[in-house]
């Protein structure tokens, strides 16, 4: 209401401004019992919600017990928290399992020479490579490999009465490095060749008591020969070896496309004893699958796909037999690591790949072979060593083998090394014909060779082959040097192949998913996009090939010379642009290491995708600067600088990965530059033996962590430390968090009573009022709970079928009360009749169904209400709970809604009563003002007739 600017009128001197208010304060009287009225609903809507609120609460703590999976929630209990712990799901099973940590997970660590300063003076380093670890000409296999890949009994072996605890060993390299550092053993060398373990200088190997070590090791019962201890062969290829594992783990390619003639090998086969035409055999390696006749159903995978290369074998040999060839058959040659092919001696066989794939080239028998035993060419190396055919990029030693050697005493040495197959078998045989004047070995980087002369002597040091057919040239040794060394280059060993898993590449973390666009010379787009059905790189390969084979994009795939990643180049005539690939969704194109634009046109319009990374650097590079380039990089090798303190180079280089475990291992490669790398820490996976309180027991368990995951079903574990003692975890039922959740309950239904009485409260002394006191649905729905709660489960019955029965009971005020130990006994008595009181919620299908009217037809009836055929007592309270708090026709809901029409009614009300109230204010102002100026009137005549008075 407005305001009078004076409260006195000058002609009547009466006091309009209290006047006016006191006349619109009784007129106002119909508003203030509307705000009155406002008042009390807004608490009452208030005191609702408030009470809506705690049911939802209770709701929410009642579908727990179902959503949560509460009851199958499981607790994990360490014997020693500080070696492990593990946290367990709700699908751990119960059960104690014994661990013994070995080993905890480290990094790959190295550490350079020292420098004089960081910032000043340039090192004078031209280039470094980082590497996967598998691009080694060297590698461990594991000890699981061996005996046709039984593995071994880990246990103790007694050389020459030394006793040598092998209970912990993962790998080959594991036995010899045990052997080699055993203290007492003296002048006992160890190694492993072509297959089998050798002891130089040992006269006697036994098993420990009660193992069988000596024997799984193949040197049960050997006798020493010329000085030295042979073994059997107890590695090599075999029905079980896996597919994963040919090909210095390049593994063996399969069409990945569905269908059902689909296949991977041809055999042709030309019998001049039997004449016609050839007989053409088809053979799947992949998966067998049958094509449904209904496009709706799914497709049905017959037989898998073969693993091993007695898979393999067994599946050219069942097509062959299937053909009638039953003269024809392939088996395995273990010693020289290979497949054979056996006729009949007549035969001509040509054996190829299919268009898609390089399985014949992978299993080493591509080509045509005439009659009898045919050996393909060897696919699996010996261990602990790598093949000759992976070598520069694939292509395998070129030349005829032959090595001319002029050592520094002025000796010549001629090494033939054309029968190698193996990097083994080279290093054999030129230490073997170098009659000690030489030694080979592998470089520093380990990527490739290292020849050092042992003589003595001035002149050079000289390693050529055949002109024009030079396998020192391609041993990367060819050369001359005036030390007593010759450090080999990279061979480029191949360790990609078309059947890597895409899981494998960047370390074991993969490529992930998602889409990349290639545009080519001639700017023709594709989108390449890579999802969950692509799993090798082949897949990847077809998937760019295609769009190239369409017309779409003048680019192929391919993988590139050096065997380590994919080569992205142009076809067809060369345009004006350089290629280009960058990803859209996701990271895949980076991750394949093929995002990026060409270096140029013509010859160089190509991307690279390869996994090795090489960092050039500028004459006057500083320490500084080569740490920088690296980091830039992203070789997955981070480089710091370490002040080691010392007063003329104290400034070293630090080489760490980024990757820790064995997955994380890296080769670097400074060329001629000497960085004097020390390796600090090889990298090595976390250690573990499970399931034994004795290691060599145990199932030996490794992890590129220090988390075990999968080892024991829904459990993951966390390793802190190293211990000799076994430690037990034990997976229980987590019964005291069962216990909070139920508590959490009781909670939950305490509060809405409390809540209820709280607001329906009358206080006798002091007169005080609820906001609801008298409120029929507030009484109705907590006499209604309390009803419930006390109530039995519905459509079924079992031992508990009230919550008083599990120790849930109803105390003073309606109150629920917890006793924990009849709880337990009730759980303990029997699990199920608990679960199903607090989780059993059977939603009856046949209330939501009706037939149509021919009579015949059912559809679900999206109008039904949902019913239940069974629901236990917790159940029951979230039903009636969400009766009432449900946002589609729950009670509070539709009560809260009616009080938000009366509000909105009086807040009209309100309004129309204040609008109304301004208006009687302008008016009695008016009126008011007419009034003094009517005064003022009077006055004036009054003073005139006075003065016409006085004048008379």
């Amino acid at each position: 209401m407005g305001t009078i600017t004076s409260n006195v009128g000058l002609f009547s001197g009466i006091d309009t401004a209290s006047l006016i208010q006191q006349i619109l304060q009784i007129e106002a009287r119909p508003r203030q019992l509307a705000e009155n009225r406002l008042f009390q609903l807004q608490t009452q809507q208030a005191a609702y919600l408030d009470i809506n609120s705690r049911l939802s609460g209770l709701s929410t703590a009642a579908q727990a017990f179902r959503t949560d999976n509460i009851f199958e929630t499981r607790s994990a209990a360490s014997s020693d928290d500080s070696v492990l712990s593990a946290i367990a799901g709700t699908s751990a099973t119960n059960g104690s399992y014994t661990f013994i940590v070995d080993r905890l997970v480290t990094t790959r660590q190295q550490l350079s020479r020292g420098f004089a300063d960081r910032d000043n003076s340039a090192i004078g380093i031209d280039q470094i490579s980082f590497d996967d670890q598998r691009a080694r000409l060297d590698r461990d296999t594991s000890l699981s490999e061996l005996n046709d890949g039984n593995g071994i009994d880990r246990g103790a072996i007694l050389i020459d009465g030394v006793e040598i605890d092998l209970s912990r060993v993962a790998t080959v390299g594991d036995v010899i490095e045990s052997i080699n550092s055993a203290s007492g053993l003296s002048g006992v060398t160890a190694s492993v060749q072509n297959g089998s373990f050798v002891l130089e200088g040992a006269t006697s190997v036994t098993s420990g008591p009660g193992d069988d070590t000596a024997a799984s090791l193949g040197l049960a019962g050997k006798a020493a020969v010329s000085g030295a201890i042979t073994g059997d062969r107890v590695f090599g290829l075999n029905n079980n070896t896996a597919l994963t594992s040919l090909n210095d783990g390049r593994g063996v390619t399969f069409d990945s496309t569905v269908g059902e003639n689909v296949f991977d090998l041809v055999f042709e086969v030309t019998d001049p004893d039997v004449g016609g035409s050839p007989v053409r055999v088809e053979i799947r390696l992949g998966d067998v699958i049958d094509l449904p006749d209904n496009e709706d159903e799914e497709i049905e995978v017959t037989q898998a796909a073969a693993s091993d290369i007695g898979g393999v074998v067994d599946r050219i040999n069942q097509a062959l037999t299937d053909a009638g060839l039953t003269d024809l058959s392939a088996s395995i040659d273990q010693a020289s690591g290979r497949l054979v092919v056996n006729g009949s001696g007549n035969e001509t066989i040509d054996i190829t790949s299919s268009d898609d794939t390089t399985t014949a080239e992978d299993l080493g028998i591509a080509g045509s072979f005439t009659g009898g035993a045919v050996a393909g060419g060897r696919i699996l190396a010996d261990a602990n060593t790598t093949l000759l055919s992976s070598i520069n990029g694939g292509s395998g030693l070129a030349g005829d083998g032959l090595l001319n050697v002029d050592t520094r005493d002025g000796s010549n040495l001629a090494i033939d090394i054309s029968a190698a197959q193996t990097l083994e078998q080279v290093i054999d045989a030129i230490n073997d014909q170098g009659g000690g004047s030489i030694t080979a070995g592998l470089n520093k980087a380990g990527n490739g060779l290292s020849i050092t002369d042992n003589t003595s002597g001035s002149n050079n040091f000289v390693i050529a082959g055949s002109s024009g057919n030079d396998s020192a040239a391609a041993l990367g040794i060819a050369g001359t040097s005036t030390s007593d060394s010759i450090q080999g280059s990279n061979l480029q060993l191949a360790y990609l192949g078309q059947g890597t898993r895409l899981s494998t590449l960047n370390r074991g973390e993969g490529i992930g998913t998602g889409s990349f666009r290639i545009t080519d010379s001639s700017g023709s787009v594709a989108d390449i996009t890579i999802d969950d059905e692509d799993t090798t790189l082949l897949d990847v390969i077809e998937k760019i090939n295609r769009e190239n084979d369409s017309g779409g994009i003048n680019v192929r795939a391919r993988l590139n010379d050096t065997g380590d990643g994919l080569l992205i180049e142009e076809t067809g005539t060369p345009g004006a642009t350089a290629i280009t690939i960058e990803d859209t969704e996701g990271t895949a194109a980076r991750d394949l290491r093929i995002a990026g634009t060409a270096t140029g046109t013509g010859g160089e319009n190509f991307i690279d995708g390869s996994f090795e990374t090489v960092i050039e650097f500028e004459p006057a590079d500083t320490l500084d600067d080569v740490i920088q380039k690296i980091n830039e990089a992203s070789a997955g090798v981070a480089a710091t600088i370490i002040n080691d303190g010392s007063s003329a180079s104290p400034f070293r280089l630090s080489l760490s990965s980024t990757t820790s475990g064995t997955a994380g291992r890296f080769v670097v490669d400074s060329g001629d530059f000497d960085l004097g790398l020390d390796l600090l820490d090889r990298g090595e996976d976390a250690r573990v033996f499970f399931g034994s309180s004795d290691a060599a027991d145990g199932i030996l368990l490794s992890s590129s962590s220090n988390t075990l995951d999968g080892v024991v079903q829904g459990v993951t574990i966390d390793l802190k430390n190293t211990s000799d003692a076994p430690v037990t975890l034990t997976i229980a039922t987590d019964t005291e968090g069962i216990e909070e959740s139920v508590e959490s309950f009781i909670d939950a239904f305490n509060g809405v009573l409390d809540r209820i009485d709280q607001q329906t409260r009358f206080v006798a002394e002091t007169g005080e009022r609820g906001a609801l006191l008298g409120d029929g649905t507030t009484l109705l729905l907590r006499q209604q709970l309390v009803n419930t709660i006390n109530g039995t489960v519905d459509g079924f019955s079992n031992g508990f079928d009230r919550l008083a029965d599990v120790g849930v009971t109803i105390g003073q005020g309606s109150q629920l009360q917890f006793d924990r130990e009849r709880f337990r006994e009730a759980l303990s008595e029997d699990p199920t009749a608990v679960e199903q009181l607090f989780t059993e919620r059977v939603i009856d299908e046949s209330g939501s169904v009706r037939t149509l009217d021919d009579g015949v037809t059912t559809v679900r009836d999206p109008d039904a209400q949902t019913t239940f055929s069974a629901l236990g007592l917790i159940p029951q309270i979230e039903e009636f709970a969400n009766s009432y708090t449900s946002t589609l026709g729950g009670t509070l809901t539709l009560r809260n809604g009616a009080l938000d029409s009366q509000i909105a009614l009086q807040q009209d009300r309100i309004e129309s009563f204040t609008d109304r109230l301004a208006t009687r204010e302008q008016i009695l102002q008016r009126e008011f003002i007419a009034m003094e100026q009517a005064i003022a009137q009077l006055q004036s005549q009054g003073s005139s007739l006075s003065q016409i008075t006085s004048i008379g």
